[in-house]
């Protein structure tokens, strides 16, 4: 389903459950990735963290064959911040791709210049619990939004869960585009939002209350589940080791450059099922396998 760089994927693992992880069908699907992602992959203890974990490693795969003919096995490389990446060809300038998993879906956002990250904040029921209120939220996470944010989350009254989920989804795209994870610190980092509706926001991040212009931030919720497109420039990038800043050939930008980069259209997630991940040569087994 992916053909072009700045891709944006979505699949409903909810909806395939693989007959959990004892099922023929995710045994099909395990076998197809390198043995030390299959150990990965059963390192998780619920079958749900087991199937999410097998269709994001099998997303990274489609997404750089599709978008760059490499092999299915081709080695995935990971950021000492565990940021996955790929030694491309170059053919993009800066390819770069990132996964999120939680509650019903698995995305994968890819972008060919801008570095990326994407999270999904699903909603509590879809993560097996009840959901919670204001004050339940702020008891639980006092010290990882800022007081700006609480009063944002207060506001929507009876949305007020879906509200924390929207900037919590945005820190988290945030510290995955940069690399480095929630080790920055949720608490020093909150948005100045350009757009807000009821299914879609647009903002630039604050580090410590002050504006990152050169940042993009989208959301868009999709089944109550917010996911969030962050998009940066290579100098925001945090990589101890260098392997990952290393593939990146355009680095430096004039501002004309960059704004044609950072305001391409966000592209719609596209729903896509497991089979279309599944290399064209093992179609027909994997077929043979689900009966179809």
């Amino acid at each position: 389903p992916m053909a072009i760089p700045a891709g944006r994927l979505l699949v409903d693992t909810a909806r395939w459950a693989l007959h959990g992880s004892a099922g023929a069908e995710f045994r099909f699907c395990l076998a197809l990735l390198p043995a030390a992602e299959q150990e990965t992959v059963l390192r998780f203890v619920r079958d749900e963290d087991r199937v999410r974990a097998l269709v994001s490693r099998m997303l990274q795969r489609h997404c750089i064959a599709a978008a760059l003919g490499a092999p299915w096995d081709a080695a995935i490389l990971r950021t000492k911040g565990n940021k996955p990446f790929f030694q491309h060809d170059g053919r993009y300038a800066n390819f770069n791709f990132n996964v999120s998993h939680e509650g019903n879906f698995v995305a994968l956002a890819a972008e060919p210049i801008c570095i990326v990250g994407v999270d999904i904040a699903a909603p509590a029921l879809a993560r097996g619990r009840a959901p919670r209120t204001h004050a339940e939220l702020q008891a639980a996470f006092r010290d990882q939004l800022t007081p700006i944010e609480w009063e944002h989350v207060q506001s929507g009254g009876s949305d007020a869960e879906r509200i924390f989920r929207l900037h919590w989804s945005m820190k988290e795209a945030v510290a995955k585009a940069r690399g480095d994870g929630i080790v920055f610190g949720l608490h020093r980092l909150d948005f100045s939002f350009s757009a807000v509706g009821p299914a879609s926001a647009d903002a630039i991040p604050r580090f410590d209350g002050k504006p990152a212009p050169t940042w993009r931030i989208h959301s868009d919720l999709i089944d109550d589940h917010w996911i969030t497109v962050a998009r940066c420039q290579p100098a925001d990038v945090i990589d101890a080791h260098g392997q990952f800043t290393a593939t990146m050939r355009k680095r430096v930008f004039t501002e004309e450059e960059w704004a044609a980069a950072a305001d391409q259209p966000w592209l719609p997630f596209v729903r896509t099922s497991v089979r279309e991940l599944v290399p064209a040569a093992h179609v027909a087994g994997y077929d043979a396998v689900v009966g179809q």
